[in-house]
């Protein structure tokens, strides 16, 4: 899996499909980039390759970029970055709503 299939899901997610988006590639790739850590943090069993040794979290920089994490976490980081990405918008009392319930998505998830 690569960053633009997480990407593509939250922009859907966010009704944010036509260019010149809201949020920025790069907005899109620190929202993922955090997804990435958390879930790392909460399921550290994830992070281990074949031989037993653990993969090593990094910045997500690049929408081509291979992710750690299988297709089987495609909606974890999908909702973590909604979480993310709403959050800042939070202003908005919606937002703020779609926020909290992706961050309990993602926790029921994981």
């Amino acid at each position: 899996m690569i960053a633009s299939d997480v990407i593509d899901l939250v922009r859907e997610e966010v009704n944010d499909t036509i260019k010149d988006y809201r949020f920025s590639d790069a907005e899109m790739l620190s929202a993922l980039t955090d997804a990435t850590r958390e879930l790392a943090q909460d399921r550290p069993d994830l992070l281990l390759d074949a031989t037993g040794s653990y993969n090593t979290v990094v910045d997500v920089t690049a929408t081509n970029q291979t992710l750690i994490f299988d297709d089987n976490q495609r909606q974890s980081l999908m909702h973590y970055t909604c979480y993310r990405i709403f959050s800042k918008d939070s202003e908005d009392d919606q937002n703020l709503v779609l926020s909290r319930n992706h961050l309990s998505l993602y926790n029921q998830r994981i």
